[in-house]
């Protein structure tokens, strides 16, 4: 009677049993595609990142800032266009 044990279930505040704010799940997204993305992680020879321009990056970033100025309403506010 060797079982393996069996993992334990998720603690109730594990992002598993909870659904994310639009501001975690921006940045959730903006965190994975960082992670994902060749452009976004390219670095120098000294392991600077270069900053190169990426499309993807600035839209989740526009998304993250949108996300992060909702008021309790849960309606954006107006924000100026950068």
């Amino acid at each position: 009677m060797n079982a393996d044990p069996q993992p334990l279930p998720p603690a109730d505040d594990s992002p598993e049993q909870r659904a994310l704010s639009p501001r975690e799940a921006a940045l959730v997204r903006l965190a994975e595609h960082f992670l994902a993305c060749r452009t976004c992680r390219a670095m120098d020879d000294e392991g600077a990142n270069l900053n190169l321009p990426c499309e993807t990056d600035d839209r989740l970033l526009k998304e993250l800032r949108a996300a992060r100025h909702t008021d309790r309403t849960g309606l954006p506010h107006d924000l100026p266009v950068e």
